[in-house]
């Protein structure tokens, strides 16, 4: 290959004869492009417009959220549980909420409070389930910065219509913060029966 490493003139790339370390001056050793000794130095190429800026509809406006917490969700996976045949497979990082419905207005179906974690970045819905009066929420079995619970994930029919409806499964949530698992559990436990 050739002596400059197959890299363009910096020149052609960004357009221009002069730069702002040389200036229109003429000095440093420039390649000019035909410049007159003197001339002012062409106009950087303006940059594209950006689009304007898109709200974000996730559904969950209106709500308030009781709880939050950063961490990774995991779902039991392929045997029953209390036989240990299965394994827990990661399903995302992110932040887990637990978030409250808004006061329903007359007429309208009431909501129940709900556990949603969105992975971090670009939002994608981990986990959307809604709480039962009968969920049990408890501690991982090693004691460490984990909780368990059974719910029906609607996130995870996505919105494939010939995917089968989506069924109980149980998932746990490693948190960042050991301190975090009481609150989690109370906050559970609290408005389970709403």
């Amino acid at each position: 290959m050739g002596g400059g490493g197959g890299f363009p003139p910096v020149t052609s790339v960004f357009g221009g004869a002069g730069t702002a370390a040389t200036g229109a001056a003429g000095g440093g050793d420039d390649d000019g492009a035909g410049a007159a000794p003197g001339a002012t130095p062409s106009a950087p190429p303006t940059a594209a417009a950006l689009p304007p800026a898109v709200d974000r509809v996730t559904g969950e406006e209106g709500e308030t959220t009781v709880f939050s917490a950063e961490g990774v969700l995991y779902e039991w996976e392929g045997g029953d549980v209390v036989k240990t045949v299965g394994a827990w497979k990661e399903r995302g990082r992110g932040e887990l909420r637990l978030n409250l419905p808004p006061d329903a207005a007359a007429g309208a179906p009431q909501r129940r409070p709900r556990l949603v974690m969105r992975s971090r970045g670009h939002l994608r819905l981990l986990l959307n389930a809604r709480l039962w009066p009968g969920i049990q929420a408890t501690r991982t079995l090693d004691g460490s910065k984990g909780a368990t619970f059974c719910v029906v994930n609607f996130a995870a029919a996505g919105d494939d219509a010939a995917a089968p409806p989506p069924a109980v499964a149980t998932y746990a949530f490693r948190m960042k913060a050991a301190d975090k698992v009481d609150e989690f559990l109370a906050a559970v436990d609290a408005h389970k029966g709403e």
